[in-house]
């Protein structure tokens, strides 16, 4: 059902009627810059345009507030702020809302979209005056109370969710730091210890190809195949491929080189990534790229060029590995996948919880 003289699409059954009507400079009693400096000798935290980015000598702000990045790259963005803490020049404090609740406001000008408000192209700004006159609609504060509770309960759902997944990263992080130092051996299924393992280069195990540039006019933001290049993302999509899933790619150029990635689908490998193919047979493929992420530093470190780097394909095959056994590497690549797995869940959940979280706020407000 669509929403019709200002009532939302989506409701607690409690509430009833219009919502009213106003500009937002009739809810606060003042929205101005801030005032205060970076002082290194500061005790409190210090929010700019893009979030704490010092600390103030003295709690100029002390309970909950509304923020709004003034000026720059974060103009428009909106940040809920409580405890004791101080305000730069280039960000906007919104103060004394009486008549809504303070996190009501923060979600009514999040679901505002400050953002299209933005003006300047050298310097992109937002200000004061143009919030005041921001036109919203508002429930009676029972209201916004029970819409701000339920929606701030999503938030910690979040971020729950967030903590859950840094926490197995982290974890991951430290147990492959463990691994590949060797400081944790698996063992076979008698209970014995595996071989020591060896040392050996990377080009003694595999093939390293690089990959066949593509135009950016046969890219589409759409497609069946990400198109792999310098980046740590698709370059684009496209209706080709030229390697097949399951596969390792190192970037070769630009300022992500040398990042190590595992495509799991049929992909474009464009001119500015290498592929690893044609692996030996003692070699684990997941082993492989687990190793590689863990020394991604190191590989990054083999850039050359300065103007737009690049790593060299002859550094690359000297890169040195450590392998044990066949039957551990597969040890550990099911115990590191099977963690992944549970990374990979994670991260699908918050994705879902912040989607549902987008369409709550497109229905529940007007």
């Amino acid at each position: 059902m669509k929403q019709h003289n200002n009532i939302p699409q989506l409701r607690f059954p409690e509430f009833d009627g219009e919502w009213e009507e106003k500009k937002f400079g009739d809810l606060s009693e003042k929205i101005k810059s801030g005032k205060d400096k970076n002082v290194a000798s500061g005790r409190f935290p210090l929010y700019g345009s893009m979030g704490v980015i010092g600390k103030a000598e003295k709690p100029t702000y002390v309970g909950q507030f509304i923020l709004v990045a003034r000026v720059g790259a974060n103009a428009g963005k909106i940040r809920f702020v409580e405890g004791d803490f101080g305000v730069t020049d280039n960000t906007l404090i919104i103060e004394n809302t009486q008549e809504i609740d303070v996190i009501f406001g923060f979600f009514l000008l999040t679901v505002a979209n400050l953002n299209r408000y933005v003006f300047g192209s050298g310097q992109p700004l937002v200000t004061g005056s143009m919030l005041k006159k921001l036109s919203v609609s508002i429930p009676t504060l029972p209201e916004q109370q029970k819409i701000a509770q339920f929606l701030t309960s999503v938030d910690k759902r979040i971020q729950l969710l967030t903590c859950k997944k840094e926490q197995l990263e982290f974890y991951k992080k430290g147990a492959m730091q463990k691994i590949f130092n060797r400081e944790i051996r698996f063992k076979n299924e008698n209970g014995k210890e595996f071989p020591e393992w060896e040392e050996k280069k990377l080009g003694e195990v595999c093939k390293i190809r690089k990959g066949q540039q593509l135009n950016k006019i046969e890219l589409e933001n759409e497609g069946a195949y990400p198109a792999q290049n310098g980046g740590v993302v698709p370059s684009g999509f496209t209706d080709q491929w030229n390697c097949n899933e399951d596969t390792i790619t190192i970037s070769e150029g630009g300022n992500s080189c040398g990042y190590v990635n595992y495509m799991k689908t049929k992909f474009w490998c464009g001119g500015h990534c290498y592929t690893i193919l044609n692996l030996k047979k003692e070699i684990n493929d997941i082993y492989l790229y687990q190793f590689l992420k863990i020394k991604q530093a190191a590989i990054m470190r083999l850039r050359v060029g300065s103007g737009l780097p690049n790593i060299q394909k002859v550094d690359l095959l000297k890169f040195e590995l450590l392998l044990p056994s066949y039957s551990e590497q597969q040890k550990i690549a099911q115990f590191l996948t099977a963690l992944d797995k549970k990374i990979e869940h994670t991260t699908g959940e918050i994705e879902k919880m912040k989607e549902w979280k987008r369409g709550l706020l497109q229905k529940m407000f007007v």
